[in-house]
């Protein structure tokens, strides 16, 4: 038995339903109120969240349904923006693949960083590699700061990165804060 996340209702979900990691609301109708949850958050509040973030950013920290996002600030008059990348700086570049780019996705478009490590290897990024970013900076693609890795290489660079970090920060060398993340004292 399982809390519906909406109204709070005790039920037994589908088994189905919990294999594919689901099974949190009651019913179609909880499931739809739980999509339209921020309707109640001022919309001058998401004008203003919007000038900082893009749309699954705002949804993200709101707990909403970025579609909603969206649909409030063009009810309000707020005029999309073409590019986010500025915006949400979490998102990777994308570009209009070379036709016929294995590594492109369905619409023809490649991460940039991708395109990129894969001209300098001559040859398409495998499934089981990474293209690491060395500075860490998601948008510097330029070709001294890619590195093409295998996933398991990838995730000890990133557990040394960790290890790194906590002993800086017991050392007092850098600190911690919700607000500005990671920071030299």
């Amino acid at each position: 038995m399982k809390n519906c996340e909406t109204c709070n209702i005790e039920f037994q979900p589908r088994k189905d339903s919990i294999e594919k990691g689901m099974g949190i609301y009651c019913s179609v109708q909880c499931a739809g109120v739980s999509k339209r949850k921020g309707n109640d958050i001022p919309i001058e509040t998401l004008k203003n969240m919007y000038e900082t973030m893009g749309y699954k950013a705002i949804a993200k920290k709101l707990s909403m349904n970025y579609k909603n996002v969206m649909k409030r600030l063009k009810e309000a008059g707020v005029k999309s923006r073409k590019n986010t990348q500025d915006i949400e700086p979490k998102q990777y570049r994308t570009v209009k693949a070379p036709y016929g780019h294995q590594n492109a996705r369905a619409n023809g478009m490649i991460k940039e960083h991708i395109l990129i490590a894969s001209q300098m290897i001559g040859r398409p990024i495998m499934k089981e590699e990474v293209v690491h970013h060395i500075n860490m900076d998601k948008k510097d693609n330029c070709p001294e700061n890619l590195a093409v890795l295998s996933r398991a290489r990838h995730a000890r660079h990133h557990g040394q990165i960790n290890r790194l970090i906590a002993e800086l920060m017991e050392k007092g060398i850098i600190e911690y804060t919700v607000k500005n993340g990671y920071q030299v004292k």
